[in-house]
């Protein structure tokens, strides 16, 4: 009896600790909690409708690709690369910002600002990626081919693009009738024709004052020297109306070497006057007149005039010269002729010719037919067709 009298103080301070404690909350303090709001969900906003990119222009397209060029020099004497570009369409084409690059992943070049070609224009680019000059595409191309020349428009979608093939030096690839063809007669700047050749040759003015006035390789019979042998020449013209003088003037057959062959005396050309140049080629003469140590191969060369001061002048492209002709210019036209007979010192007569014919082609195999009653040949090619059935000319 006297120990439960000592647990009751016990039990109740027991029950007082675990109500201190937190044990459960009376039934009315659950019943007047609070609810916990919902969170609030903005809806997205509709997306404003865009505007369709515009058509992909028509109407311009690339139309010559020149990677080798040794006879269309620009305003500094150099030789770049050259991509032409046509537009075909009957209205302006704004270019201002349009690209162009010999890669598909980066455009390497865009056009300035307010580069407007006219309707059925030509613009010729050129490309050297070793030149700062404003204008120029900072990229070169390879003569072997195998690269993408790429145009395109602001927006960088793809206009116009080309495979190129291998070119060699001033022999061109130029697109016709759609198809993309190799062209030994380059018209940068002109329609890829003849009617385009013989534009582009009424263009070449000569810079003057000198200019080379005629040249002839593979000569065989004119100018003979001692020891009765015959080298390439060429002849010089002051075309000013002041007399000029030729020391420090050069010749060469390669723009990197500009004074392969320089007038080295004093030596005055009056207005009209011609002189005389031999090319040796690596031969030897005791001739009395100046003599260059290089020559120009027959089938195709370039010869390149500088003045005294290094800029180049003049160059004529010696291509496709007949045997025992030569090329030269006229008095009073632009662009060169070729001339059946040369005439070395004196002036160039009026039977110069623009072009040559092409060889004319046959549909039978060349060879020799034995034991056969007759054999049958078409000839086809422009102009008319000459020929003998002895071998003579």
């Amino acid at each position: 009896m006297n120990k439960l009298r000592h647990l009751l103080p016990i039990l109740a301070a027991l029950s007082l600790l675990l109500s201190a404690c937190g044990g459960s909350a009376p039934a009315e303090t659950a019943s007047t909690a609070e609810p916990v709001p919902a969170p609030t969900v903005t809806p997205a906003p509709t997306p404003e409708p865009t505007e369709a990119p515009p058509p992909i222009p028509e109407g311009l397209v690339i139309s010559e690709i020149l990677a080798s060029n040794g006879s269309f020099p620009d305003d500094q004497g150099g030789f770049p690369d050259l991509v032409e570009l046509h537009n075909t369409s009957v209205e302006d084409r704004d270019l201002s910002g349009w690209g162009l690059s010999d890669s598909e992943s980066r455009i390497k070049f865009r056009f300035p600002e307010g580069t407007v070609l006219a309707p059925d224009a030509y613009l010729v680019i050129p490309c050297d990626k070793r030149s700062e000059t404003a204008g120029t595409a900072p990229f070169s191309l390879s003569k072997s081919g195998g690269e993408t020349v790429v145009l395109v428009d602001p927006l960088d979608r793809t206009v116009d693009r080309v495979k190129t093939f291998a070119m060699s030096k001033d022999h061109s690839m130029i697109r016709l009738d759609g198809d993309w063809v190799p062209c030994d007669r380059p018209t940068p700047g002109y329609e890829n024709s003849e009617a385009g050749w013989l534009a582009w040759q009424e263009s070449q003015v000569p810079r003057g004052p000198l200019a080379i006035w005629e040249l002839m390789s593979g000569n065989d019979y004119l100018l003979p020297q001692y020891p009765r042998s015959y080298f390439d020449w060429c002849e010089l013209r002051n075309l000013g109306d002041e007399p000029l003088e030729l020391e420090g003037w050069s010749l060469t057959d390669d723009p990197d070497e500009p004074r392969a062959f320089v007038f080295t005396k004093p030596q005055t050309l009056n207005p009209g006057a011609s002189t005389l140049i031999l090319m040796l080629g690596g031969g030897s003469t005791y001739s009395q007149l100046p003599c260059a140590d290089f020559g120009l191969n027959a089938q195709e060369d370039r010869l390149y005039l500088y003045d005294p001061e290094g800029k180049l002048v003049d160059c004529l492209r010696a291509y496709g010269i007949p045997y025992r002709g030569s090329l030269g210019r006229m008095e009073g036209q632009n662009g060169s002729f070729y001339f059946t007979t040369p005439s070395p010192g004196a002036d160039n007569g009026g039977e110069g010719c623009r072009s040559l014919a092409p060889t004319p082609t046959a549909d039978a195999a060349p060879g020799v037919y034995d034991n056969v009653d007759s054999v049958t040949v078409t000839l086809s090619g422009p102009g008319e067709i000459r020929y003998t059935t002895n071998g003579s000319l």
